[in-house]
Order: C-alpha cells, then structure tokens, then sequence
C-alpha cells in the first residue's frame, strides 16, 4: 500500500474510533450494549470495506487486472449483504448496522474536507 493511502487509512480509523466511542454510549445508554455493537459493526465493516477497495484498486490497476475488480465488486457487496442479514428480522438492529456502514461515508467527506484532498 502506498504511504498516502497508509496515512490516509490511519486518519480514517482514528475518526472512525472516535464516531464509535460516541455513538455506541449514547446508543448503549439509550437503547442498549447490543444495538451499540452493532452500530460499531457497521462502521468497522464499511472502515473494511473501504481498505479492501484501495488495496484491490491499486493491485488491479498495476497489474492491469480489471477481471479481479469487478469480481472484488460483487464479493464485497455480498459479504455487506451477508453480515446483515442477521439483522433482518429486528428493524432497530437493520437500521442501526445500516447507519454506521453509512456513517462511515460521513467520515470520509469531512477527512477529505479536512486534508483538502479529492479527486482534483
């Protein structure tokens, strides 16, 4: 992995642990442990989700492999699927998996805000 994108995924995870910390107590006093954790799975999965996509990005795009980012697409998109649907039969633990995948989003515009870096 190339040193930016080193430092672009230490800047991600120390935001997303931060998001975490704050939402899973609140999430842990308001509701309970359980929706909070998995509030915390959402983001660590989408923080995954998002590092798995910059590695393969990069792989593919040195080795001229478009095949494997296509595939890494679909694959990536059903262990998302996977990992919810646990969460189907309880509407409370859906939404809140789907908020901290979501949130994660959220912390890459304001690290892009941030550093003043995007797609230029």
């Amino acid at each position: 992995m190339s040193r930016e994108m080193n430092k672009m995924v230490s800047k991600l995870i120390k935001y997303d642990l931060m998001i975490v910390f704050i939402f899973a107590l609140i999430l842990s006093i308001l509701i309970d442990l359980k929706v909070a954790l998995i509030f915390a799975l959402g983001i660590v999965i989408a923080l995954l989700n998002t590092i798995a996509s910059g590695l393969i990005l990069e792989y593919s795009l040195k080795n001229d492999k478009k095949t494997i980012l296509i595939l890494s697409y679909i694959i990536r998109i059903l262990i998302i699927i996977i990992i919810a649907l646990p969460f189907l039969n309880n509407l409370i633990q859906l939404i809140t998996y789907l908020i901290g995948y979501i949130l994660h989003f959220a912390v890459i515009i304001f690290y892009w805000i941030k550093t003043g870096k995007g797609s230029d």
